[in-house]
């Protein structure tokens, strides 16, 4: 299990895809920190093993899943919180 992940290069995220290895994304750690999230990265480079997390007991599960769409958004110049990211198209499934 990978947590955060938040700079890996290209050799490590093919050693994560190999190896099969889960990665826990938490969307707040990245907003707090000021960073964008290397979600699509990871999807690019073929890890499908990534789920959602979270530093604090606190947070809302659902809004920890918004957050992550709006990161993303944001990676992609796209910040329209209206608008869906749809995974499966990385795995053209």
């Amino acid at each position: 299990m990978g947590i955060h992940c938040t700079y890996l290069t290209e050799k490590d995220v093919h050693l994560l895809k190999k190896t099969g290895t889960h990665i826990a994304h938490c969307p707040y750690n990245f907003m707090r920190q000021g960073q964008t999230t290397p979600l699509i990265q990871w999807l690019k480079g073929g890890i499908e093993n990534i789920g959602l997390g979270s530093d604090n007991i606190l947070h809302d599960p659902f809004e920890v899943m918004r957050m992550s769409k709006y990161l993303a958004l944001q990676y992609a110049n796209n910040v329209d919180p209206y608008s869906r990211i749809f995974v499966p198209v990385f795995f053209n499934k």
